[in-house]
């Protein structure tokens, strides 16, 4: 409901490491009773402690059994943001986006919040949120909306009136979840993490374009490419698939198998189709496209 995407956690390797490593994370840290070395606190922790190595930790473990509930929901809805940008390309922005929220938040605790409160305030819960927001900017910016709706209306009303919704709110309902959970620290580590992904959308974090290199992040995981490939850059390609005894009856009788693809890829119909749009509107907006998915997509969501 949250994602018209195919069900599961099939192409999406790295969504499934940060999944079952939070649940893993927090389950042992609530086993031996560590869960209090996972959280920041200005003072003592950095003050007086020098507990340096916290800003390292603190995103490993949600402290609750809620914030892990409401945490493993929202990264697996939000697997359709590796499928767009593809293993490699995510494993990098995970990277990137851990090592400046885990840096800024603390930093920004210290140096603005704690001061402007008088020291009232200088506690970060532990958890990801900050990451998982970083991926919900991704996902509010490049992920467009499969359906929308509209609430608060009535037919003796004009028609204007109401409140358009999307598909997406059921995503934002559950984050929501999670910026609460433990607030101000909890809103603080979303607002750092959700501007920490939009200034990777911009380009504007630096090291936006760094990418972990090939050799080396094909000898730890399979990289998954992004099922949103532009049509025009492999028009030519040739794919060869193992001939069924339905194929050889079609080839025999001169009649085409799938007909309606016009040019289309398979996979590029399979990923519009996967967001909520029928077959056959897949099919007509790849032609009206000239088989580009982006440019396809943004026709069937002006219909």
């Amino acid at each position: 409901m949250f994602s018209l995407t195919p069900s599961g956690l099939q192409s999406t390797p790295i969504t499934k490491c940060i999944l079952y490593g939070t649940v893993l994370n927090s389950t042992l840290a609530s086993i031996f009773g560590i869960k209090h070395y996972f959280h920041i606190q200005i003072f003592p922790h950095f003050l007086s402690y020098h507990q340096y190595w916290r800003i390292f930790t603190w995103q490993m473990i949600y402290a609750n059994a809620g914030e892990v509930l409401f945490g493993i929901l929202m990264i697996y809805s939000l697997r359709i943001v590796e499928r767009h940008f593809g293993a490699r390309k995510y494993a990098s922005f995970i990277i990137l986006s851990l090592v400046y929220t885990s840096i800024l938040t603390p930093l920004f605790l210290g140096v603005v919040v704690k001061p402007l409160s008088s020291g009232r305030y200088q506690y970060i819960p532990p958890g990801p949120t900050a990451l998982f927001f970083s991926v919900l900017a991704q996902y509010h910016t490049i992920i467009p909306s499969s359906y929308k709706f509209k609430v608060l209306d009535s037919p003796s009303f004009n028609h204007k009136k109401g409140l358009i919704m999307s598909n997406k709110i059921y995503m934002y309902i559950v984050s929501f979840q999670l910026l609460f959970a433990q607030s101000p620290g909890s809103i603080i580590s979303a607002g750092i993490g959700w501007l920490v992904g939009r200034f990777y959308v911009f380009k504007w974090l630096p090291g936006a374009n760094w990418q972990i290199p090939k050799r080396i992040f094909s000898r730890i995981i399979s990289d998954a490419p992004s099922i949103f490939i532009s049509g025009q850059s492999n028009n030519n390609e040739t794919q060869h698939a193992i001939p069924t005894s339905a194929s050889i009856l079609n080839a025999i009788s001169g009649v085409s198998e799938r007909p309606e693809l016009s040019g289309a890829r398979e996979h590029e119909i399979e990923s519009i189709v996967a967001m909520g749009f029928t077959r056959h509107q897949a099919v007509n907006a790849l032609t009206r496209a000239n088989n580009n998915i982006e440019m396809a997509i943004q026709f069937l969501l002006e219909e």
